[in-house]
């Protein structure tokens, strides 16, 4: 093993122990690219959020273990299931503890919150 390849394992470690990996970031401190001047709809942006990190348990067409515990008044597939449940889940989401499995992207965070923010237009 070369020094740069040591030098750069031990400055990677070094930023995963002061806090670089897994530290809770204010997702409203990023801008979502485009730089955030478009408005943010449901139909255009926020269906792609949900659809590919939530529908997995959040679903109309998922019963009992197939919802990996996620509660059955909560579904996430559509647009009215989403309007009612948002109050409850953007904390959560926004947080990085939904889904369990890891956490929306900190982008999309933003762009939810944006959704959110702006009266969850259609």
């Amino acid at each position: 093993m070369g020094k740069s390849f040591l030098i750069f394992c031990f400055c990677a470690a070094g930023v995963a122990v002061l806090g670089g990996c897994g530290s809770k970031i204010d997702p409203s401190q990023i801008v979502p690219t485009g730089g955030g001047t478009e408005q943010v709809t449901y139909a255009g942006t926020a269906k792609e959020i949900f659809d590919l990190n939530c529908i997995f348990c959040h679903s109309t067409h998922k019963t009992g273990n197939y919802r990996n515990g996620a509660p059955p008044d909560v579904n996430l597939d559509t647009y009215e299931g989403i309007a009612a449940a948002i109050s409850r889940a953007n904390p959560r989401i926004q947080a990085g503890t939904m889904p369990p499995t890891g956490g929306i992207p900190l982008e999309d965070r933003a762009l939810i919150q944006q959704w959110v923010d702006a009266g969850l237009p259609r």
